[in-house]
């Protein structure tokens, strides 16, 4: 048994959704799960309860449902990264280098999930990456060079880069 906490935000939108939602996922996933106050409790074997976590996870980081159900898959991983461990709970630097992954009115984050082929949430101190494995690998190297000060353009360089390099091989 596992115990999911998660957001407010997320548990007004499973309340909601309740009966619809939670029976997906406990469906898809092969789990019962039971909404509580402040998380859900998920309940199967070992593999599907951690399927079913990573599902809910991202619904906690605000992918949409259809983006978070690509977990299901086994081609789909979710990967956090933690700009509290990264910045050392420093917000102001926490706040400039999240915003530098942002962009202007969202330009940088839309850019960075077109050329790596993952989707992007950012929360106050983290950003979750959704996606097949070299998709994520590319946007996560992607994020991690803008917060260490890349320039922008050399960051999207770099992911075409990688594009090219994977068709390729395909």
């Amino acid at each position: 048994m596992r115990f999911i906490p998660l957001p407010q935000k997320t548990l007004n939108a499973l309340q909601k959704n309740d009966s619809r939602m939670l029976q997906d996922i406990s469906t898809r996933g092969k789990v019962e799960l039971k909404l509580e106050k402040d998380g859900v409790e998920i309940e199967g074997d070992g593999g599907n309860e951690w399927v079913a976590e990573q599902v809910i996870k991202a619904l906690g980081f605000g992918f949409l449902a259809k983006q978070a159900y690509k977990l299901f898959s086994d081609d789909y991983f979710l990967d956090v990264l933690s700009l509290h461990d990264a910045f050392r709970g420093n917000e102001k630097k926490i706040i400039r280098y999240k915003a530098r992954v942002i962009g202007v009115h969202g330009t940088a984050k839309k850019k960075l999930q077109d050329l790596s082929g993952a989707y992007l949430s950012i929360t106050s101190e983290q950003i979750a990456i959704l996606g097949e494995f070299e998709d994520i690998k590319s946007a996560k190297e992607a994020v991690l060079r803008l917060l260490e000060g890349c320039e922008h353009n050399g960051v999207y360089a770099y992911l075409e880069k990688e594009n090219h390099r994977k068709k390729r091989f395909m």
